[in-house]
């Protein structure tokens, strides 16, 4: 996963810079592309819960420390959703002690209870919810899962676009192979074309550390099936530079900088490609 963790670091710093348009926008926030994951890894917004140990009232008898009172906050609050699972009111009951709860704690009880809700729409919209935090605490593999949880909600149809943001988040975790099986997942699954390349971008990207070649295929075919100036076809050709050779990432980065001048893609392409002027092949390879 070296290559792809590389890849990662400089990608992170696109997300500031990418255009809002339509659902293309998803190039820029996170789970949808890489260069929105990478904007993820990316929140540098994580939360950091802080505590002091409490004063002793007396040397011989020291107090809980605050670690130990934060977990006793949240089995308490975990004892009184447990009680209260499969009762009416459960989902608000929930809501209400998520929304009152610290940040951590929040996502903990709603990673645990969201997907115990009885009415499937309740227990998505908690779901998504707590995904959401997680990704705020920098939990990339909690978010993915709750976003795969709240994509098979019973009841609801299977909502692919989460399975593609759960992908993107296990790219950006390291966990390439879960990744590629979500997409493997959408891609047998749905006749959307937008969501068919997602999907096959999802699969390269997962390619990319091991068999670059088949990577660097797969983005060209991406690319030239999808539209003039969309986000799917700038994010394929500057993936089809990541996964080309020293010998091809010239051409690759030419190709980008040609269809998107001046776009953060074509910047760190032209910049890294060797054989660019004042550049240098990235380290490793």
């Amino acid at each position: 996963m070296r290559r792809l963790g590389r890849l990662v670091r400089p990608i992170g710093r696109l997300g500031r810079l990418g255009r809002g348009r339509g659902r293309g926008a998803r190039a820029w926030t996170l789970p949808v592309r890489p260069v929105g994951f990478g904007a993820a890894l990316f929140l540098g917004a994580s939360l950091f819960l802080s505590a002091s140990p409490i004063a002793q009232a007396a040397p011989a008898a020291p107090q809980a420390t605050a670690p130990s009172q934060a977990a006793a906050r949240l089995e308490a609050l975990r004892a009184e959703l447990r009680a209260a699972k499969g009762q009416v009111g459960f989902a608000s009951l929930l809501e209400a002690r998520a929304g009152a709860a610290q940040p951590a704690d929040a996502a903990a009880i709603l990673s645990e209870f969201a997907p115990l809700v009885a009415d499937p729409a309740a227990s998505k919209a908690l779901m998504l919810r707590g995904a959401s935090l997680c990704l705020l605490l920098g939990r990339l593999p909690e978010a993915a899962a709750l976003y795969e949880g709240a994509a098979f909600r019973p009841g609801l149809p299977r909502d692919e676009a989460l399975l593609l943001k759960a992908a993107r988040l296990r790219l950006a975790a390291g966990e390439a192979e879960r990744a590629a099986e979500i997409a493997g997942i959408v891609q047998g699954g749905t006749k959307v074309e937008e969501l068919l390349r997602e999907a096959r971008l999802v699969s390269a990207w997962a390619l990319l550390s091991g068999a670059q070649d088949r990577a660097a295929a797969l983005a060209a075919e991406v690319a030239k099936g999808a539209p003039a100036g969309s986000a799917a076809r700038r994010e394929a050709r500057f993936l089809a530079w990541a996964a080309a050779n020293e010998s091809g990432r010239p051409e690759a980065a030419r190709l980008l900088a040609s269809e998107y001048p001046g776009s953060p893609e074509a910047r760190i392409a032209v910049g890294q490609a060797p054989g660019a002027a004042g550049a240098s092949p990235p380290k490793g390879q």
